[in-house]
């Protein structure tokens, strides 16, 4: 059977992630939450042999935790008001849960592989809406997001996603909302993920003036939306090469760096490398997307809104550095002044060196 590495215990991992599935149908609700085995190791024990490994069989062995605590900290009501008040708990009815094996190239999976719980609610009478609340995996890893998706009958769908800081949401069938749920998404993905920060930013300190930065920035985001485009869609399968694309995303960050801390003073354009390696780091965000997207069907809206997040969250951060930079003087040409491009360069540097070895 497959199996997965066990991490050390309450170790939270980055891209905490589950995804839920809810079809609505008369006064049932039939609930689909794929977990990270990652995820459940930080909150049951499923290593019955300790071995180091959990495998297919203890999985199904420990099926009855899981679904307790995955029904424990998943709730439906029925009747709520718009502003999320009142209604009536629905009853939890029937639960089982099922493996999936860790597969080559699935960003969800990875090398550990995940589990589908099954989770059947009832009412007493049709649902004509659902308050959805979530509490799965925050306390061992605060920043866990699960992304759900609403089934009705009439066929309408309705996407949002449920974080530590907005645990509850209300659906009904008139509602919709993938693009802005993918849009939050992405905005969150960026403004968390250090390393692809940590590239605009030296980008930023490179740059001579805001109209070079905005090439800078031109070039990195049409470069990484050719890529995460065509991965998300199915049309490139990164496949076994994920882990090395993921290393090759941290060496990048290694090289600009070093650029620019060794050879401060050097006038010439990094278009090309921001277009270069923004196709690697265009991997990297499909990696994440696809992660959430394990039950999603609208995939075009669903890149659309994660993409403009994405962009939206780099230009911010582009536009706060800019600012913060035009407080400092130089009288060479350039943004950010030459101690500043050399130790943010020096730092950037070892920062991507350190990705680079834990990814290899």
């Amino acid at each position: 059977a497959s199996a997965a590495l066990v991490p050390p215990p309450a170790s939270a991992h980055p891209d905490s992630l589950s995804s839920s599935r809810i079809v609505v149908r008369g006064d049932r609700a039939e609930v689909t939450v794929r977990c990270q085995v990652l995820s459940l190791l930080e909150v049951l024990e499923l290593d019955l042999d300790r071995d180091g490994r959990v495998s297919q069989s203890e999985i199904v062995g420990r099926a009855a935790a899981i679904v307790d605590y995955v029904g424990n900290h998943y709730f439906l009501s029925t009747g709520a008001a718009r502003d999320l008040s009142g209604g009536v708990a629905l009853r939890r009815v029937d639960g089982g849960a099922r493996f999936i094996p860790p597969r080559p190239g699935d960003p969800l999976t990875r090398a550990e592989g995940a589990v589908d719980v099954a989770l059947s609610y009832v009412a007493d009478e049709p649902i004509r809406d659902l308050l959805v609340e979530m509490a799965l995996f925050l306390d061992t890893s605060p920043g866990h997001i699960d992304v759900v998706s609403i089934e009705w009958a009439s066929g309408a769908r309705r996407i949002f996603s449920l974080t530590k800081a907005a645990p509850r949401q209300r659906s009904d069938p008139s509602g919709s909302g993938v693009v802005s749920a993918f849009l939050g998404l992405g905005v969150r993905h960026i403004l968390t993920g250090w390393d692809h920060l940590a590239f605009v930013g030296v980008l930023v300190l490179g740059a001579r003036s805001l109209g070079s930065l905005l090439l800078l920035a031109t070039a990195f985001t049409a470069a990484h939306s050719v890529t995460l485009a065509l991965t998300a869609l199915g049309v490139v399968r990164p496949g076994p090469w994920t882990g090395l694309i993921e290393a090759a995303v941290a060496l990048s960050i290694a090289y600009v760096a070093a650029d620019l801390w060794l050879r401060p003073d050097v006038e010439r354009s990094r278009w090309p490398e921001a277009a270069g390696f923004g196709l690697l780091h265009g991997f990297a965000f499909a990696g994440f997307l696809g992660q959430s997207l394990v039950h999603e069907e609208s995939v075009g809206l669903a890149l659309l809104g994660f993409n403009l997040g994405i962009e939206a969250g780099q230009i911010a951060v582009v536009l706060v550095l800019a600012a913060l930079l035009s407080r400092l003087r130089t009288d060479d040409g350039f943004l950010a002044p030459r101690w500043l491009r050399r130790s943010g360069g020096a730092a950037a540097t070892a920062a991507g060196l350190w990705w680079f070895l834990q990814r290899l």
